[in-house]
């Protein structure tokens, strides 16, 4: 069983640019950054739900609260996002090209140039630190036993964009146990800036065991993010997805991840879209169970890691 873990990422081609041409090389730099040491702990409260339909909790006490499908393919209602937010809605919306490599995913959240409804209901119901996150699953779908994901979750920062920014160095280091799975990340390498907006990114290696019976399976990643300014104090986003040609990712197809921070205020809100493909080995809700404990980990790991 292979499991991939996405939150919405759309990988682009951006021309090379040196060093010293980056007009966005030390904008963030400045700021401190987690060292990616053991995290804190976790309430074990519940936070508003996401979206209008509730899942079953699955064997590690995960509730899926999803995000209708039919919400990605309508508009948000007028006033429905907060107006200090609503600008940087726009900038995402009206950048397709950015995301161009991410199609699917983007379209989670825009549609025709406006934000949609299930955009609405992410910025609506973010995550605040209080434990469990909440995961909204927007496809779940089982093909020849191989799973296909669509996640999405979001969370709200109190600080401003940029001071979030410069924490983004510990996102994707962590190690935890969620029920039969255990997921590691460890940084492996930084990346330098890879267009004249980047601020360069990372690369990872993931690797997840997963304990099916008598059996445990093992699942290695090699990931690579690039972090682009959208739009200075609105918007940032990293791209995450596999790296290509890696030894690690041979018998993986799909990871993707999209994330935005989206200023609101003194405030930021994060948002990631998660799309993964999973060989299943017959097993579809016990990868459907695992894929949704580790993303809401992932979130609430997040969080404390842009917080802190």
């Amino acid at each position: 069983m292979k499991i991939l873990f996405l939150m919405i990422i759309a990988p682009i081609s951006l021309m090379s640019c040196s060093e010293e041409s980056n007009p966005y090389k030390d904008r963030y730099e400045n700021r401190s950054s987690p060292s990616g040491d053991a995290v804190g702990e976790r309430s074990s409260t519940g936070v508003p739900a996401v979206g209008s339909n509730t899942g079953a909790a699955g064997e590690t006490g995960v509730k899926a609260d999803e995000v209708n499908a039919s919400d990605t393919k309508v508009v948000a209602e007028p006033n429905s996002i907060a107006k200090e937010v609503a600008s940087a809605t726009q900038v995402v919306c009206q950048s397709p090209t950015i995301f161009t490599d991410f199609k699917a995913e983007f379209e989670i959240l825009c549609l025709n140039g406006q934000p949609t409804a299930a955009f609405a209901a992410l910025l609506s119901s973010p995550y605040k630190g209080v434990a469990p996150a909440t995961v909204s699953k927007i496809k779940s779908a089982n093909v020849n036993n191989v799973s296909e994901f669509i996640f999405a979750t979001s969370s709200e920062i109190s600080s401003p964009i940029a001071t979030v920014v410069g924490k983004r160095g510990g996102l994707g280091v962590w190690t935890f146990t969620e029920g039969s799975a255990t997921f590691t990340g460890t940084r492996v390498a930084e990346l330098a800036a890879m267009g004249p907006n980047s601020l360069g990114g990372y690369e990872t290696k993931d690797v997840l065991v997963v304990k099916v019976g008598p059996i445990t399976i093992n699942d290695e990643r090699l990931m690579k993010s690039n972090w682009i300014v959208v739009k200075e104090g609105q918007v940032v986003t990293s791209l995450i997805n596999l790296k290509p040609g890696a030894s690690e990712n041979t018998d993986n197809t799909v990871a993707n991840i999209l994330t935005l921070l989206l200023a609101e205020g003194q405030i930021t809100k994060f948002v990631a879209v998660t799309r993964q493909e999973v060989a299943n080995s017959g097993q579809p809700a016990k990868a459907e169970t695992t894929a949704l404990a580790v993303a809401r980990r992932i979130a609430e790991e997040g969080y404390l890691k842009l917080s802190n």
